[in-house]
């Protein structure tokens, strides 16, 4: 059997039956993938993170069709140095994708002409001292259903890093910034410690 276009498709089997042999029938679907030229980009608009501080990335996922994208996913590997990824999602142009969920792993459906935004949050770490760099890539369902994965991977950066944050009345000798997990450790511990 060949699907004539993507979708889900269903096939029922009939038999009618005999004088020896009772009617019966069963059914099966199954989703089937298009051609679903799916894109993705990347940009935290600067070319400079600071420690300690957040940057927000703006992940742009398309899809240029002909057929829809079900079940794309979203990926993102956090970057070296990069903590505590908060995230919103819109979509439009027919798609839909969760406001919130697991990241780096986000699943959605992208018509032909449909489009997410994801705003990407990160804590820049202060232990680094490298540049930062970000990446993401977009996954069809279907390995294979691409007609165009050059473009399915894109990344920012490298970022340089700038100075540590001024403080009011700093003189170079105030105590580190506390680590992002060693925060998050203690907002654990202390419920009230955010507050």
């Amino acid at each position: 059997l060949v699907a004539s276009a993507a979708g889900l498709r269903s096939i029922t089997v009939r038999y009618l039956g005999d004088a020896v042999h009772a009617p019966a029938e069963t059914r099966a679907s199954q989703r089937v993938a298009g051609d679903a030229d799916l894109a993705v980009a990347i940009d935290n608009h600067t070319t400079q993170v600071q420690p300690g501080q957040r940057t927000v990335y703006e992940i742009l996922v398309s899809n240029a069709g002909p057929d829809h994208a079900f079940d794309a996913r979203v990926l993102a590997a956090l970057g070296e140095d990069l903590w505590a990824p908060a995230w919103t999602c819109e979509a439009s142009g027919g798609a839909t994708c969760p406001a919130a969920g697991q990241f780096p792993d986000l699943r959605a459906d992208l018509p032909a002409g449909g489009l997410l935004r994801i705003e990407l949050g990160l804590l820049v770490g202060t232990d680094g001292s490298g540049a930062v760099t970000q990446g993401v890539e977009v996954l069809p369902a279907l390995a294979g259903s691409d007609p165009e994965p050059g473009n399915n991977a894109d990344s920012d950066g490298p970022d340089t890093r700038g100075g540590a944050p001024a403080s009011l009345f700093g003189d170079g000798f105030e105590p580190p910034l506390p680590r992002p997990e060693r925060l998050v450790e203690r907002l654990l511990r202390e419920p009230d410690a955010g507050e």
